[in-house]
């Protein structure tokens, strides 16, 4: 996992029916597929920092989130200091009414995260009284499986905001994935062959 490497899946000796690479999930999880038993598995690691496909322990000197990390009813920013003495900061911001770009500290880098929420103010809001629940139909970041991120009001029952893992192109060269972020959702993506909103190593 601390050298990036193709896995290749054959019928037979000549017959070459997929190819996976392995990929950075985020900033701190890589995904690094190998043969198990005649098939490709998929194999997820927890890395210092992620880049490119490998893990490294490589990083900044000082990163700081002035709320925390992704605290989306605080407007709040990210600071990051590189080892040339750079600095990098970005700010909370609401790309439109219902949407959040919340950015926090990763292993190295600032991470950009879309948030789907009543935003005002660069940050999320709720009418008083309100409670808000978010569930995701596949677990979580499950790649293989096509979930919907649903968040839900329960003092009345009313579905809020609803998300469904997606295909990035039409020719399936990456996958948009929902997940819950506190009572919120958010999104990532990662590179592979999508078919039907879901990663998929197989023609």
């Amino acid at each position: 996992f601390d050298e990036r490497g193709w896995t290749r899946l054959y019928r037979d000796s000549n017959n070459e029916i997929s190819i996976a690479l392995d990929f950075c999930f985020n900033d701190t999880i890589l995904y690094e597929y190998v043969c198990d038993r005649g098939a490709v598995r998929q194999v997820i690691h927890g890395c210092y920092l992620c880049q490119d496909g490998v893990c490294t322990d490589t990083g900044a000197i000082l990163c700081n989130d002035s709320d925390g990390g992704i605290i989306t009813d605080i407007a709040g920013g990210v600071v990051l200091e590189n080892a040339d003495g750079n600095r990098t900061a970005r700010k909370d911001f609401c790309v439109s009414p219902t949407e959040l770009t919340e950015f926090s500290c990763g292993r190295g880098e600032i991470v950009e995260t879309t948030v789907c929420c009543t935003c005002k103010n660069n940050r999320c809001v709720t009418s008083s009284g309100t409670t808000l629940v978010c569930n995701d139909s596949d677990g979580g970041a499950d790649l293989d499986v096509q979930g919907t991120a649903t968040v839900t009001d329960t003092s009345n029952g009313v579905i809020v905001a609803e998300s469904t893992d997606f295909c990035v192109e039409e020719k399936g060269n990456g996958l948009v994935e929902f997940v819950c972020s506190g009572s919120y959702i958010s999104s990532t993506s990662a590179p592979c062959r999508c078919v039907n909103g879901r990663c998929d190593l197989l023609p």
